[in-house]
């Protein structure tokens, strides 16, 4: 706040806007991120194959943790596979990001929209279309591998409709940090720990509700260090 009130004069913002705004950077630069990670924990917990294989590429890239850094992260391909896997099934902000078409109206996908109305897309609903995705509800981050992408089952995956952080000028300006945080925090855990979720905790994302963000119960995981796992 007190970088946006010194920046602030009388072509600033109002009060008003100065409020929302206030409210969104807080809530976005903080439990998003975490309930993604929560999201991509569960999902490698639940599918075996994908977490030995994160496993695996991650113990090949970095001999000890002091070599993990949010630079040697960024090149992990099955990793971001699965982040953007998780997104896709599993994005904090999974209602409509609402936008508001111009004064003279506008036409999106063939039907003309009157000037001032709010849009959007509905993400959850958009990620998991089986039109534009292979197995919709299933948990494959191989769809997004390069060398998959035009191969059979996921040359038809509509890749372009991911947009977990927005789209355009009014995007996600941290999305960039929130990924590097994600690789991060990630790499860093399954580099020191063999986990596993605590018995029970199978069904977490069937309770959850929807709520802007998601109302989510905690994530319980056994965390072993390597030495002993």
């Amino acid at each position: 706040m007190h970088y946006i009130l010194a920046a602030n004069d009388e072509k600033g913002m109002s009060p008003q806007e100065i409020h929302v705004n206030a409210f969104s950077l807080n809530i976005a630069g903080s439990e998003s991120t975490a309930t993604a990670l929560c999201g991509i924990l569960f999902f490698l917990l639940t599918h075996p194959q994908s977490y030995e294989r994160l496993m695996a590429e991650i113990t090949a890239a970095f001999g000890s943790e002091t070599k993990i850094t949010i630079a040697s992260t960024h090149n992990l391909e099955f990793m971001d596979a699965v982040i953007n896997e998780s997104l896709r099934l599993y994005p904090p902000v999974a209602i409509t990001m609402p936008r508001r078409t111009p004064l003279g109206g506008e036409t999106i996908d063939g039907i003309y929209v009157p000037g001032g109305m709010t849009v959007g897309v509905h993400h959850f609903s958009c990620y998991r279309h089986p039109e534009n995705f292979y197995r919709s509800n299933d948990f494959l981050p191989e769809r997004f591998l390069t060398a998959n992408r035009d191969l059979a089952p996921f040359q038809e995956d509509n890749r372009a409709c991911l947009q977990p952080f927005s789209f355009g000028p009014r995007g996600c300006l941290g999305k960039n940090l929130a990924r590097a945080e994600m690789r991060l925090a990630l790499a860093k855990l399954l580099f020191r720990f063999a986990v596993k979720l605590q018995p029970g905790q199978e069904e977490w994302q069937r309770s959850q509700r929807l709520q802007g963000f998601w109302k989510k119960p905690p994530l319980y995981c056994v965390l072993l260090p390597k030495n002993t796992a």
